[in-house]
């Protein structure tokens, strides 16, 4: 945040935030359903072994998860979090308009229609480079 707030110092960050139990979920029903693929989230044989291994490896301060959740953390506490906005992701899938009503008051901007109904995206070059087919796809 120190970083953005210096070259951008109007900048403002949304953070789509979901509780990390289902994060992990996620994560491992992706794994299993990769089951043959071994997916480069993961170093050796020893962390993708078991779900447990798996889920302390993702959770590591350096890894994908605990990477991501110290960074907000820091984030939250730092000089810069009122330009912060968290965005529970529950909310923004269970009530998508007012939530981005509620993102485009934070960030100053003149709200437009979005077609929730059709929302789907993939990134399918990315996710077979780290061989965990699915990890950017968005299902309409």
């Amino acid at each position: 945040m120190p970083l953005i707030r210096e070259v951008f110092p109007e900048a403002k960050v949304i953070c789509c935030v979901r509780n990390i139990a289902w994060i992990m979920d996620s994560i491992e029903l992706l794994i299993r359903r990769n089951a043959f693929d071994v997916s480069r989230l993961f170093n050796n044989p020893a962390e993708r072994a078991t779900v447990y291994s798996r889920s302390d490896a993702l959770s590591q301060g350096s890894r994908l998860v605990g990477y991501a959740y110290n960074a907000l953390k820091e984030a939250f506490y730092s000089e810069q979090s009122a330009s912060l906005l968290f965005v529970d992701y529950e909310l923004l899938t269970i009530g998508p308009a007012k939530t981005m009503s509620l993102i485009y008051q934070f960030l100053g901007e003149e709200p437009f229609e979005h077609d929730f109904e059709n929302v789907q995206y993939q990134e399918p070059e990315f996710d077979n480079k780290l061989k965990t087919q699915g990890l950017h796809q968005v299902r309409a």
